[in-house]
Parts: C-alpha cells; structure tokens; sequence
C-alpha cells in the first residue's frame, strides 16, 4: 500500500499542530489582521537589499509512515551572512512578551518550516531564525528573538511533526480508502435519469476528468440540477483527481436541498463526511457576547483543545450539520463556529454560502489562499445568476453619518474619549463629499488613520490599567466592521501607500 500523501500550505500544518490559546477578538479580527498587513509591509519596505520579501516556498517532509507536502512563502529571508536567516513577522496589539511567552512554539515552528523547505532549495547545513514582533498599540515598537539551528536539528523538528501530523489522520486515510471504493460502486439514487439530467451530469464529470475548467448550465426548474452535478461529482472521487466539494449557494434554502441530496447519497451507498456551513449569528452559543475567554467561555482555550475535540467529533457524529455541531460544542464548551470551519478540513463536501469562497472579507483562506494547492478542489455554484447582485454585495460598503452617531453612541466609558473623537472625523469626512456623491477619499482616509490610532491609544491605556475596558456595543461593532471592509476594498482597487 501506497504511503500516505498529504499536501498542506505552511500555515494548515503548523496551526494546527502548535497553536494553543483562547479566541479572543480582541486581539484577533479583520481590523489587526488588516493593520499587520500594513505593518508586516511598511516593515519589509524598510529592509536592505540582503532582505528577500515573500519568498515562495515548496518542498515535501518524506517518513516512514508517510510524506507531507508543503507550500508558503516566507515573510522575509536574509541572505549574504555565514547562513541564512528566515524572519517571520507577527504583530498584535497584546504585549508583546506575553505573546511571545505563550505561542513561541507555534510562530518558531512556522519559521522552522520555512527553514526546511529553503534548505531543501539552497543546501547549507545552518539556518537562522528571527522572530520580529511588532506592536500594534505603542507606536510600532518592536521585539526580535533569534535562533540558530543546524540543518539536522531543522530536519528531526520537521520529521516530529509530520510524524505527528499523519497519526492523528491516519484514520482520515482509511477514511479516503473507502469514500474512493464507494464512488466506484455508486449509482444514480433515483433510478432513471429525468430528461437533460444524464446529459448535464455527463459534461459535469467530462470537465472534472479532464482536470478542470469552467462549466455554465442553464436549464429549467424542476430538471433535478443539483443531483444531476453532485452525483458525478461524487464519483470523480475515485479518479485521484479531486479530494474535496464545494457546493455553493446563495440561500439556506438551496443549501438545505443540496444537504438532503447528499442524504440521498449515503442511502445509495457513498460513504463520505459533509459540512454544512452557516453564518456566525446561527452558531453562537452566547448571543450578544464577544469572541474573548472574559465574555464567553466557550472561546476559552479553544486552540488547546482543538485536536482532542475535532478525534472526538469524528468518531461520535456522523454529519456536520449545524444542529449536530452546536449540541457537540455545547457539551465539550467549544465555540460552534470556529469549530464548524475546523471540522470541515475533514469534510469530502462542503456546503457553504458564496461569500465563503467570492467575500474579500470572509472567504475560507484555509481552502482558497493563494499558498493553498486547489488542484484537487471541485467547486459547484448553485443559481450561479445569484452572484451578480451578490457579488456587488460583497464589493460595496455603506458608510453614513446616521451609522457613525450610532456607533458613538455604543461606547462606554471616559477610556473611549479619543475614539468618539475619531468617529467626529470620519463623520466630518463622509460630510465632506464631492459633486456627485463620490468620496473625498483623502479626507475619509486620514480619518480613518485617526480611527485606527484612537483604537491604539484605547488599547495601551486597557494595558496599562491590567484590563480591558467593557467591549463597545454592536452598532459600533457593525460600523468598525463596515470601515474595514471600506478599507480593504479600497487597497485592492487603488493599492497601497505605506
């Protein structure tokens, strides 16, 4: 029997295997992810010419029980010294020593992957490694840990891992094993295929065969279009060619009958495992509370506890509903939503709402990052015409002086003063606008600026008083939400000048 084979991006292996700690919000959200985006750039900008930025990265980690393949790009790589030194770049707006005290072994065995795979590609028999944190709240500050490791220290941390990381999915192999023979064996579940469905399934599968491309179906209501694409699809697992679904909708309600088809399905004979992904409003457990281990315990050591829950999952539940998942989370005090998205690096299918594969701001970058290999990946779009209105959706932001008022009206406390302030600007800015109602983006942005140093200044004085200040009130929330997306978008289409 073949040895197992697992093709992972950096991030997929390492997160999972090392990363400890609670969800918190506060310190993890798209406004931080977004600011150590601008911070992770401004610092590489300031880099010599011995800095290499955003090195991609490849290579395997071959054992005994099996091999793991491996992509990502490095934050920077320094070159020129007696060896070379990978630096990887964190930012946050917590202290930085107690970030570091606490996922030193995750962020060192990022960089340590790093390491292999540049040794694996250069030679050398030393590799530096750099850890630069930069802080989010106190101007940028920064705090650098080095280490030197040999080239066989590098590849026994690397074998541990792998070693690690192919035990606890080894049963997901066997899993694999006969989901493949099941597909082989599968046939139609209804009997005769109605009119045009033999037809469509017929082109769903040449496509897939053929390794890829673009399908566009338009037929009737009522010809039976989701079996008549799951159904090949399914039996495309038998080819080595795809490894995981996507089914992607627009409603609930169209996830809801690809979910029952699937049912179907397993009645036939396809043996397999489904997500069915729903927004974070449907999973929540505390509504009205914030991601943080202060306000919900069920965000409290989640990472800890992750690798025993998602063994135990597996072995107790047999699809990952959303029903099925919250009663499980409840029981073992573990956030249903993180954890639904979790479960689903399990899933053979994945039914989930466009913005998880279209939205800028929430797409699944554990599946569709650009370091993520997608080859194996099939992805069916469900009332694909759905995705024009969707899609501007997704690509347009409201922001008005109705929403900045309500959001100033969510913040408690004399702590928040310069934070009011800030939101005064941007309402200023969003009143200044040009003929046309088109925006005075310079204004808007240095408003937002001011924002974001408003949040920093609320965030060094929570440190500094030991505690965080009561959490704003959702219209603030909405609206910070809001200016981030403003933000995001607004990088994208006109780049970035830090």
């Amino acid at each position: 029997m073949a040895k197992p084979y697992y093709t992972l991006s950096v991030h997929q292996f390492v997160d999972f295997l090392l990363r400890q700690g609670d969800i918190d919000s506060r310190i993890y959200n798209q406004e931080t992810m977004n600011e150590g985006t601008r911070l992770h750039s401004f610092y590489q900008s300031k880099q010599n010419d011995d800095y290499l930025s955003e090195v991609p990265l490849s290579g395997a980690i071959e054992v005994e029980e099996g091999v793991i393949s491996l992509t990502g790009r490095a934050d920077g790589i320094i070159i020129g010294g007696e060896y070379p030194i990978v630096d990887e770049i964190k930012s946050t707006i917590g202290d930085l020593e107690a970030f570091f005290a606490q996922q030193e072994q995750w962020h060192l065995g990022q960089a340590l992957c790093y390491g292999y795979l540049y040794l694996i590609q250069t030679g050398g028999n030393r590799i530096g490694i750099r850890l630069t944190y930069i802080s989010q709240k106190e101007n940028s500050k920064t705090m650098v840990k080095n280490y030197v490791f040999s080239r066989d220290e590098v590849n026994a941390r690397m074998e541990e891992l792998a070693k690690e990381y192919i035990a606890i999915f080894e049963e997901d192999r066997a899993h694999r094993l006969a989901r493949d023979h099941s597909a082989k064996l599968l046939t139609f579940p209804y009997g005769e295929f109605r009119p045009g469905q033999k037809n469509l399934a017929r082109l769903t599968y040449g496509l897939i065969k053929n390794k890829g491309g673009n399908f566009f179906a338009e037929a009737p209501t009522g010809i039976g279009k989701t079996i008549a694409t799951l159904f090949p699809a399914l039996k495309s697992f038998r080819t080595d060619r795809v490894d995981r679904i996507f089914y992607l909708t627009a409603k609930t309600t169209g996830g809801l009958v690809a979910y029952e088809t699937i049912g179907d399905l397993y009645e036939a004979g396809f043996v397999g495992r489904d997500s069915f992904l729903v927004a974070k409003e449907k999973m929540c457990l505390t509504p009205g509370a914030s991601c943080n281990p202060d306000e919900c315990p069920f965000a409290r050591g989640y990472y800890s506890k992750l690798k025993a829950a998602l063994a135990k999952a597996k072995t107790e539940m047999k699809r990952y509903d959303p029903e099925s998942v919250s009663a499980f989370c409840e029981k073992e005090e573990l956030c249903p939503f993180e954890f639904q998205l979790d479960l689903s690096l399990a899933s053979d299918i994945i039914i989930a709402d466009y913005n998880y594969f279209f939205d800028p701001m929430v797409y699944l970058e554990r599946y569709f990052d650009d370091a993520v290999d997608s080859s194996t990946f099939v992805t069916l779009i469900d009332e694909a015409h759905n995705l024009i209105k969707r899609s501007r959706d997704m690509y347009t932001v409201t922001l008005s002086t109705d929403m900045v008022a309500a959001a100033r009206k969510a913040i408690p406390g004399e702590m928040y003063k310069s934070l009011r302030n800030a939101l005064t600007k941007i309402k200023n800015a969003l009143n200044d606008l040009e003929e046309g109602n088109v925006f005075d983006h310079e204004g808007l942005d240095k408003a937002y600026e001011s924002f974001q140093r408003a949040k920093k200044s609320k965030e060094k004085k929570e440190g500094l008083a030991g505690k965080y200040a009561p959490s704003p009130g959702e219209d603030y929330v909405s609206f910070s939400r809001e200016l981030s997306r403003y933000r995001l978008i607004y990088d994208q289409y006109y780049g970035t000048n830090y």
